[in-house]
């Protein structure tokens, strides 16, 4: 293997080449023995848990989080070697105070993350209710103790690292893993350049460009918004060609109920939601198709929407 963990200035950790690294090497191939899945975390203390809670059972991201903590715990669990170099402190929303939240006013990135706040703190919730509940005192969780800030630890880590591997006994259905040293890379826009061979069960990263001894390798995390990327991985990438605003639109509850009924009719023609998020773009042409026949329908008169078959 030709790369390593190292530190990089403002940015953080993330992996370095030890040698020279062409174009299109495979740089990582990293076995799911290796992994913390969705699947191990039902094989491990958690499992009875697990198979008495629903909400567990449909969250499977929720049930990593709760394993990934429950690992921090022990001191001699498999993946301890992981686990330690796992970033201490997360840049996302869920740790802002109120001073940093309030900057996020006017966006609608304020919404999701105060979303995101009152979601875990209702998980937190619900989980310290089912462990005391469980009673299963050789649970790390239960004998050291289920905290709220180590369980908003272990959610940021999985959420800004979490992806989907094909289930060996049904590759048309995915679990979430963690995947050691290949998520400690940063993002570079480009195009996917990790695979996962499912002979094999191994991820393989291929070298996006060619890198030098020293230098760092990144990889494209996918295309996202940078609102997405934002709540989610905790950063922002201004040049980011993929980028979309959300923007939440409805119909006006203060308009004549004719008016109204008949600008509903023509959007149901068009198959255009009533009320919804639509998305300006980061493009040439920023307005989306969709979203400007919404607002065409929202600012039409009542001799324009008889015109247009209302």
């Amino acid at each position: 293997m030709q790369v390593e963990v190292g530190s990089f200035g403002g940015v953080g950790y993330g992996v370095k080449a030890t040698a020279d690294i062409e174009m299109g090497e495979r740089v990582m191939r990293i076995p799911e023995k290796l992994m913390m899945t969705s699947e191990t975390a039902k094989t491990s203390q958690l499992g009875p848990l697990i198979a008495r809670d629903r909400m567990l059972q449909v969250m499977p991201n929720v049930a990593l989080a709760l394993h990934l903590l429950n690992e921090r715990y022990n001191p001699k669990s498999f993946w301890k070697p992981y686990i330690d170099i796992l970033p201490a402190t997360f840049s996302l929303p869920l740790w802002f105070d109120r001073s940093q939240l309030e900057l996020l006013t006017g966006s609608p990135c304020l919404s999701d993350s105060l979303q995101h706040v009152r979601s875990v703190g209702k998980l937190y919730s619900h989980l310290h209710k089912l462990l005391r509940a469980h009673g299963d005192t050789s649970i790390y969780l239960y004998s050291v103790g289920f905290y709220y800030d180590d369980f908003v630890w272990a959610v940021s880590a999985v959420m800004s690292r979490q992806n989907e591997i094909p289930h060996e006994r049904d590759e048309t259905q995915s679990k979430l893993a963690l995947i050691p040293l290949w998520d400690m890379c940063n993002h570079w826009p480009g195009s996917i350049s990790t695979d996962f061979d499912a002979e094999l069960r191994t991820c393989d990263c291929f070298s996006p460009s060619a890198v030098r001894t020293g230098k760092e390798l990144r990889i494209f995390y996918g295309a996202r918004s940078n609102a997405e990327l934002f709540l989610h991985q905790g950063f922002v990438y201004p040049p980011n060609t993929g980028d979309t605003l959300r923007i939440k639109l409805g119909l006006s509850s203060g308009e004549d109920s004719v008016t109204k009924s008949m600008k509903s009719r023509l959007l149901t023609k068009l198959d255009i939601p009533l009320s919804g998020v639509f998305h300006v773009l980061a493009a040439e042409d920023p307005f989306t198709p969709q979203l400007k026949a919404f607002v065409r329908v929202f600012t039409a008169k009542s001799e324009d929407l008889q015109r247009y078959g209302a």
